[in-house]
């Protein structure tokens, strides 16, 4: 039998095994830190986005809010029906929500399945996201 036909020896398998571990090590990180960065840019797009239809509507209304409710919080269905605003490339998968007074709004922009999220005041003058540090939901720092 000669030295072709043995095959590799468990050293060498580990050895190959070991160098794909490490290799997956180092790329995994690297793939989660992607998908939540593209996750934050999606939802601030979005919330550039939404901007042009609510400045739009205060110019034709005079106000931010609906009727007398004040602040008046709007979801997804609301910003379509109201403003006729449909988000692009979220696939159902970001949360809006809207609080609007008669002068202001401020926007918070949640990925449904990670929890990533965006937030803005004053009209998009002042934004967080979840990777600010003492950043909350419910506010700005």
């Amino acid at each position: 039998m000669s030295d072709w036909n043995r095959g590799f020896t468990l050293i060498e398998v580990l050895f190959a095994v070991g160098v794909l571990a490490l290799a997956v090590s180092f790329a995994i990180p690297q793939y989660n830190h992607h998908v939540k960065e593209t996750q934050l840019h999606v939802a601030s797009a979005n919330a550039r986005s939404l901007r042009l239809f609510m400045e739009d509507y205060y110019l034709t209304h005079g106000s931010y809010a609906i009727g007398d409710e004040v602040p008046y919080l709007y979801d997804k269905a609301d910003l379509a029906t109201h403003f006729g605003w449909r988000p692009e490339g979220d696939r159902d998968a970001y949360q809006y929500t809207v609080s609007a007074d008669t002068d202001d709004w401020s926007v918070t922009v949640k990925h449904t399945g990670s929890g990533n999220w965006v937030r803005c005041e004053n009209r998009l003058t002042k934004c967080c996201d979840v990777d600010m540090d003492g950043a909350t939901e419910s506010a700005c720092p």
